[in-house]
């Protein structure tokens, strides 16, 4: 660890399930940060391998900055675990933390110069999110996409409210928020998609949402993610590096993984998450933003040639085109 600075405080959230293979890298790499002022806030969410014993050593190790959540809640599942970890933070600035990803070693300082100049364009007290870019990498962080938007065909200026109730184009892992957006956004919607979903449409219908344009953090790919890029190689662009027949492999096991959900029940949370924020945000909002989440929202029902019309009028489009047909042309 660097000696503290002056800066204002980080707190990291690591959330953490049978995540031993990998833990260590991962909390070396953000102990490591080039920016000193943070402390890691962690959860483990149930283990049953070393991941409690990892954090424990880590904890004793690093008094005053890794700090553990010991509570009595049990599995939460990865959004429930994130939830229970954003309650108990009370930093200035927050970052969400997988626990297999390796952080580049200036990811807290970039994102937070971003998001203080996001601040200062905007009124004092606004919620704010910043995301970044990342590199997909196999289980031994050899890159497979050097740069996940170009991959994916994303850009920093889809982060808008009617883009993100498509598809959230932000992993949590590239996320740092302030104070102001954690206090709006809680709490968690239960039946939001995700948590870092949640949390970015609060963003977008609430205040401003910046982005850093360049990969901050190695994003492994394995077979034990539990959220990940599985399942999307046919929408992707592949330039990087030849496919081995492992990747191919984990692929077909994560294309498969997605098939066996039903459509309507996926979709059916990006609705139920719409209706929240209506819920939730609606005596404060213009009539144009109640309007577009109502006619996002109207999707759920409408005939194909309705969701056509709606989908073009308000531009509810996911970042490639055979995304959005899909979606349009859903069962």
């Amino acid at each position: 660890m660097t000696d503290r600075d002056d800066g204002p405080c980080v707190e990291v959230l690591l959330s953490t399930f049978q995540g031993e293979a990998y833990l260590r890298e991962q909390v070396d790499s953000v102990l490591g940060q080039s920016y000193a002022n943070f402390r890691v806030l962690a959860r483990d969410d149930g283990s049953t391998d070393g991941t409690p014993r990892i954090l424990e050593r880590y904890a004793a190790e690093n008094p005053g900055v890794f700090k553990l959540l010991r509570d009595a809640r049990g599995n939460l599942g990865a959004a429930g675990s994130f939830a229970a970890l954003l309650e108990q933070c009370r930093a200035p600035y927050v970052m969400l933390c997988d626990q297999d990803d390796v952080w580049q070693p200036d990811k807290v300082a970039v994102a937070l110069e971003t998001m203080r100049e996001l601040e200062q364009r905007k009124p004092p007290r606004t919620p704010a999110l910043v995301f970044t870019d990342l590199c997909v990498t196999d289980e031994g962080l050899n890159t497979l996409h050097a740069s996940f938007w170009e991959w994916r065909g994303i850009r920093p200026e889809q982060a808008t409210l009617n883009r993100l109730l498509a598809e959230n184009i932000a992993p949590g892992c590239t996320m740092m928020l302030n104070a102001a957006l954690r206090e709006r956004a809680l709490p968690v919607y239960e039946g939001a998609v995700m948590h870092d979903y949640w949390l970015i449409l609060v963003a977008a219908l609430t205040g401003a949402v910046g982005a850093v344009e360049r990969p901050t953090v190695l994003y492994r790919q394995h077979g034990a993610n539990a959220l990940g890029v599985h399942g999307k190689w046919t929408g992707g662009r592949v330039r990087e590096r030849r496919r081995t027949r492992r990747d191919v492999l984990t692929a077909a096991r994560g294309i498969a993984r997605a098939a066996r959900k039903p459509r309507a029940v996926q979709y059916g949370r990006h609705f139920a998450q719409a209706e929240e924020l209506l819920r939730r945000f609606e005596k404060e909002m213009n009539e144009d933003t109640a309007r577009t989440i109502a006619a996002f929202v109207s999707l759920r029902d409408a005939a194909v040639v309705q969701r056509i019309g709606t989908t073009l009028r308000h531009g509810f489009l996911r970042p490639t085109l055979m995304e959005s047909l899909a979606f349009v042309f859903r069962p």
